[in-house]
This record gives structure tokens, C-alpha cells and sequence, in this order.
């Protein structure tokens, strides 16, 4: 096995079983989509969400990975209340890789990276329907987007994994969290 290559167990096992997608199919889609992915998550830290047993069965959120991750894997501690949590990140598509491995189907990545943890160099607006109407989240999108353009700010859409939109700018990373939120808080209110 050569040094970018991870390996993959139980590859066959079913994770979307209604359209038979394998943990290998998404070890592959992984794998097809690095160059573009890692770009967006390289040095950010990562909270994702694992499904070890498929899609159809719960599965359930991970942040500390401080006793599992492989010597070669990117990794950020961060403060939390009462301590720290070690965050993997996804720095190259091997990552990617070892954590599809993992039966980690959403990536949640932060807002600020590892040398900069107190700076964010994005903000996320994270839409999730009340309901069932994603024509009201698209709705709510574009006028989001419509009120960061006013400001002279870029943004672009992202899935968020489930049934909703992010709406992603980026940001100086010059400013702390809570002038941030602030002003993050003026478009939610705007939009």
C-alpha cells in the first residue's frame, strides 16, 4: 500500500442502502472530489457525523478524535469549557479518505483555522427548513446572498449534509468572534 492510500474495511457495506452506495463508493467519491473539498476544509477544524452503521440507523456527532487519529493525520486543539477537544482536519486527500473510512458522511468545518482559532475567515449562515418547504430556504438564501452583496461581500452556496443551505462568505480574519456574530447577526436580521 503506498504512502497516499488508506485502507478501506469493509468496503461493501451498504451506507445508502435504497441506492446501494457501498463505504467504498463514498471512500471513492471522497477521493474524486480532494482537490476541490480539501481547499475549503485544509486546517479548519472538523466536527462530523458518523454513520457506522448506514444511513438508515442513528448515528451520531464527533469532535474529539484525541485518541484516534493516525500519526500522519492534521489534528487542532481547541478550548472548550473544562479543557480542550482535538479536532481533525482534512489537509490533503488522504484525510478525506481515512475519514469516509470512518463512516464520516458530513463535514462541518470551522470558521476560523488552526493558526488563527480566534479569527474567523468566514461566516456561515446555516438555513434548515421548519418544515418540509425548501423553497422557503432557497428563498431565504438568495435574499441573504442579495444583502452580502450590498455589503461588497462574496458568497457561495454549500449543502449543509442534510436538508438545508449554507450561505458561506469569506471574511478578513482580522476580527474576533464576537464583532463577527455581530455583524453576521445585522444580515440574518436584514435578510
Amino acid at each position: 500500500m503506498s504512502r497516499n492510500e488508506v485502507e478501506v474495511t469493509h468496503a461493501d457495506r451498504l451506507v445508502f442502502p435504497a441506492d446501494g452506495i457501498t463505504k467504498g463508493d463514498i471512500v471513492d467519491y471522497y477521493s474524486q472530489v480532494a482537490d476541490v473539498m480539501v481547499s475549503h476544509v485544509k486546517d479548519r477544524p472538523l466536527t462530523v457525523w458518523r454513520y457506522p452503521r448506514g444511513i438508515d440507523h442513528q448515528g451520531f456527532v464527533q469532535q474529539d478524535f484525541s485518541e484516534s487519529l493516525p500519526e500522519w493525520m492534521g489534528r487542532v486543539e481547541v478550548d472548550k469549557e473544562g479543557g480542550t477537544v482535538v479536532h481533525p482536519t482534512a489537509d490533503r486527500p488522504r484525510a478525506l479518505r481515512w475519514l469516509a473510512n470512518q463512516n464520516c458522511l458530513t463535514l462541518h468545518a470551522g470558521m476560523s483555522r488552526r493558526k488563527a482559532l480566534n479569527t474567523p475567515d468566514q461566516v456561515v449562515f446555516d438555513l434548515d427548513p421548519s418544515g418540509g418547504d425548501f423553497a422557503v430556504v432557497r428563498a431565504t438564501a438568495r435574499a441573504v446572498a442579495d444583502v452580502l452583496d450590498e455589503l461588497g461581500l462574496a458568497a457561495y452556496l454549500q449543502t449543509t449534509g442534510s436538508r438545508g443551505i449554507h450561505v458561506v462568505t469569506p471574511i478578513k480574519g482580522d476580527a474576533e468572534f464576537d464583532p463577527v456574530r455581530q455583524v453576521a447577526a445585522h444580515v440574518a436580521a436584514v435578510g
